[in-house]
């Protein structure tokens, strides 16, 4: 079942899970080995007091405070809104934070050695080169036949998911480009950039299987570019120049002390200033390629490539909407909807900033703190028609958790990743083999996590809970005298 959830990961919106759940976009085909896997193994080995890692920690009290808000939530003085009251919202917010927190709780405690770590590494690495080869077969019609998808082609995707192909854009088995762009920077390339640069593979202990990972590497970064997704292009390009920027501090470091054992440097001061000066210039260096590589990307997103131009159209935006300026410089690059919803996500946290307006229930004030730019945008008139059913939420993970479980839950939030920090970074230093290889893909994910929480909202999608959960079962054996 273990092994059933990790291949089955790139597939976030099964139409069996999504009738069953009750049409719900997010409703990937992980939660049905998950279930059993609750049922069967994590209950009875919790009722037999299996000891929880000291990393779950705090995220069980985030859990704590987001169930007491969403309890407290109930005297709120709202409105049933879209046919929906505040307890069904409730109910259903804290059935998808449990989803996410069982599937932290499995990796953590189902990998109790290397053995079982490593065999994960390999199922996982599995279910990516299935979403890629997947997504090759998309790009072959969208570079070479001008973006025509063949019939047969959206039959077979519509076996593993609710929605159509793009025509112009690779989704590998998600549900839409950006969530397969999520998936490629949260769980598969930390885990393939991390085995490259520890030189340890998951399927060997020879070098050779290295390029197992290099060609996974390669193909999960082309699959990327043609997802076009903005946010997880900058997600990976962060995990890269924090990398690089890593490894220049290690080179000019090795650099200075072997001068200095030359006798060439006198003063511990004068060493650590020409380390200064060589960092600082590998990272302009660094920054010289990132932007090459950036603009690479851009001249392919004609929206990106819209915005690059606004600066010579400022004048004239700013006198069409002299109080709106910022909105209307995102709607050039379609991102004006998104900082809609950010602003109205924002307001719960705004009116109760302490425990929030618990879990699920950000929606209902979305009018109430919706900008009047937003009426001009027809994907807020289309969410605002009473006919749709549709329920707003923020499109931020980040203000959602603000907003839905306030300061406290925030912060509760924050502590964990700050924890998971904390190990990734120990093992990066003190463990060997496949635990450092899970401590710096550990530490590449959340750093990706920051950057991803600025576009989806959920607490149920598999890939962002698996690395966490790796990483704090490898912290836990390293913590142990024979791990």
């Amino acid at each position: 079942m273990w092994w059933l959830l990790l291949v089955s990961i790139p597939i976030t919106s099964f139409p069996l899970v999504e009738r069953t759940i009750g049409g719900d976009t997010v409703s990937p085909l992980a939660l049905v080995p998950l279930v059993v896997l609750v049922v069967a193994w994590l209950i009875p080995n919790l009722i037999r007091r299996e000891s929880l890692p000291s990393e779950a920690g705090p995220l069980l009290l985030f859990a704590v405070i987001a169930l007491s808000s969403s309890l407290l939530a109930q005297f709120l003085p709202i409105e049933p809104y879209k046919g929906q009251a505040v307890l069904s919202r409730s109910l259903r917010g804290m059935a998808t934070l449990g989803i996410g927190v069982s599937f932290y709780l499995c990796a953590s405690l189902m990998c109790t050695d290397r053995n079982r770590a490593l065999l994960s590494l390999r199922a996982i690495g599995a279910g990516g080169f299935v979403a890629l080869l997947w997504s090759a077969a998309q790009a072959w019609y969208i570079l070479f036949i001008e973006g025509y998808i063949p019939p047969v082609l959206n039959q077979i995707h519509r076996f593993l998911s609710v929605r159509d192909l793009f025509w112009d854009r690779v989704t590998g088995l998600a549900f839409e480009p950006s969530w397969f762009g999520n998936q490629l920077v949260t769980l598969y390339l930390p885990l393939w950039l991390a085995s490259v640069v520890c030189g340890v593979s998951a399927f060997g202990r020879t070098r050779r299987l290295m390029l197992v990972e290099a060609i996974l590497l390669v193909l999960g970064m082309a699959m990327l570019l043609l997802s076009r997704s903005r946010l997880s292009l900058f997600s990976f390009l962060l995990m890269l120049a924090a990398l690089i920027g890593f490894g220049l501090w290690r080179v000019t470091g090795w650099v200075v002390k072997t001068a200095w054992r030359a006798e060439r440097l006198s003063t511990s001061r004068l060493r650590r200033s020409l380390q200064l000066v060589l960092l600082m210039a590998g990272v302009v260096a660094l920054g010289a390629g990132l932007l090459a590589v950036a603009r690479a990307a851009i001249e392919r997103d004609p929206r990106t490539s819209q915005l690059l131009s606004t600066p010579a159209q400022l004048d004239s935006i700013r006198s069409e909407s002299p109080y709106e300026t910022v909105y209307a410089v995102a709607n050039r690059a379609a991102f004006a909807e998104r900082l809609v919803y950010w602003r109205a996500g924002f307001w719960p946290f705004e009116h109760y900033p302490v425990l929030g307006v618990g879990l699920g229930n950000a929606g209902f004030f979305f009018e109430d703190g919706l900008p009047a730019y937003g009426h001009r945008l027809v994907e807020i008139q289309n969410l605002l028609d009473p006919a749709n059913p549709n329920f707003p939420n923020p499109k931020s993970f980040w203000l959602r958790v603000l907003g839905e479980t306030g300061l406290v839950g925030f912060s509760a939030f924050l502590v964990w990743l700050g924890v998971l920090a904390v190990g990734g970074i120990a093992l990066m230093r003190e463990a060997v083999g496949i635990d450092r290889v899970i401590g710096v893909a550990g530490l590449l994910a959340i750093l990706a996590q920051v950057s991803e929480g600025f576009s989806l909202d959920t607490f149920a999608l598999p890939q962002l809970w698996i690395i966490p959960g790796l990483l704090t079962g490898a912290a836990r054996r390293q913590r142990q005298p024979h791990g």
